[in-house]
């Protein structure tokens, strides 16, 4: 439990800098753009690969399609941007693991032990202090500057960061529990399902619990304010 804010500046947290945000318009996008088309694409090339020929087709379709699905949320402007070459090397590697050993075991293990070194390092990073949502939030969501030089700021963001940490790990241990108790197809199919449904569960959460803790700023009308600024900004954009 964090103590409570003292007002005097000399008591506060010392101000971070305030990264410019570095939003792209978005530009007009059918359902086939969208990522619920990826991820259920994807969970379909393998199932259909791993049914007619086994593991290897398998891999091999699922990393083609989730290639070619990066490379055109790329082209359409859609958040990806510098994590582009980081993705793509990523995908490859894991299908390439994957491939020559031949192992579901080895080919599912990687995106495992991802999972798990995400969440140490998100975790990792509020240890130190040096937290890693309060420092990019702004290049996605324009924060006013008083905002983001509030203690507020960081300490609902580092909460947040840690959140997401054990999040990471939760989920890894839980793909581990049913890679162990399903077939290799029951096994893409249902971790779909329970990220989808979980994820949309953390996230509301998390938009609802920093929305309410902005608020306290002083003058900041909260995080849902923001963001529908910020629709209303790339609408007018793209009229």
């Amino acid at each position: 439990m964090s103590p409570p804010l003292d007002d005097d500046p000399a008591t506060s947290e010392p101000a971070r800098p305030v990264p410019e945000p570095q939003i792209a318009a978005a530009r007009p996008r059918g359902f086939g753009g969208s990522g619920a088309v990826d991820s259920f694409g994807s969970v379909a090339a393998f199932m259909i690969g791993n049914r007619l020929s086994g593991l290897g087709l398998a891999i091999g379709l699922v990393t083609a399609w989730s290639l070619v699905a990066v490379l055109r949320r790329y082209r359409s402007g859609i958040g990806v941007g510098k994590l582009l070459p980081i993705t793509t090397a990523y995908l490859v590697a894991r299908g390439v693991i994957g491939l020559a050993t031949g192992s579901k075991a080895v080919y599912f293990g990687t995106s495992i032990a991802t999972k798990v070194a995400i969440g140490l390092v998100l975790i990792g990073s509020a240890v130190v202090g040096r937290a890693l949502l309060p420092r990019f939030a702004p290049l996605v969501i324009p924060f006013p500057s008083f905002v983001v030089t509030h203690p507020y700021y960081y300490r609902t963001l580092r909460n947040l960061t840690v959140l997401a940490g054990f999040y990471e790990i939760a989920t890894a241990v839980w793909d581990v529990w049913l890679y162990n108790r399903t077939s290799t197809n029951g096994f893409v199919l249902i971790r779909l399902g329970v990220s989808w449904v979980s994820g949309f569960v953390v996230i509301f959460g998390a938009i609802i619990y920093a929305d309410a803790s902005l608020r306290k700023i002083p003058g900041f009308a909260g995080l849902l304010a923001v963001m529908e600024e910020l629709t209303e900004s790339l609408s007018a954009k793209k009229a």
